[in-house]
């Protein structure tokens, strides 16, 4: 993960956390100060978790983006060399080459 990535991600925990914070100040149940500890405990568990999920699913999408670019690279390699073995029939074959159903046969050159 990027240093931006860290920065994106950490700022928007901070602000989902300062946004729900607000939100429950306005709604907020009476709690002892042992409960509002183990909220407290409980609620920055969920957003460590949280966090965490964020940057996997973002190292997920690295790295299908990475494995993607590699498969492209090696699709291209292979039908370069697909065409250059179909080149190389046709130069071999005397007469002409047909590739019905992808077999390739060498067939006499057709008069015209």
């Amino acid at each position: 993960m990027t240093t931006l990535e860290r920065l994106w991600a950490g700022a928007a925990v901070c602000g989902l956390a300062l946004g729900l914070m607000g939100f429950a100040a306005s709604d907020k149940v009476a709690m002892t100060p042992d409960q509002e500890i183990a909220f407290t405990r409980a609620e920055r568990d969920y957003y460590q978790a949280k966090a965490a999920a964020w940057k996997l699913q973002a190292e997920f999408q690295r790295e299908l983006t990475d494995r993607a670019k590699q498969l492209q690279v090696q699709l291209s390699q292979q039908q370069m060399a697909e065409s250059a073995a179909e080149e190389a029939l046709k130069a071999a074959c005397p007469g002409e080459l047909s590739m019905a159903d992808d077999t390739p046969a060498c067939k006499p050159k057709v008069g015209k």
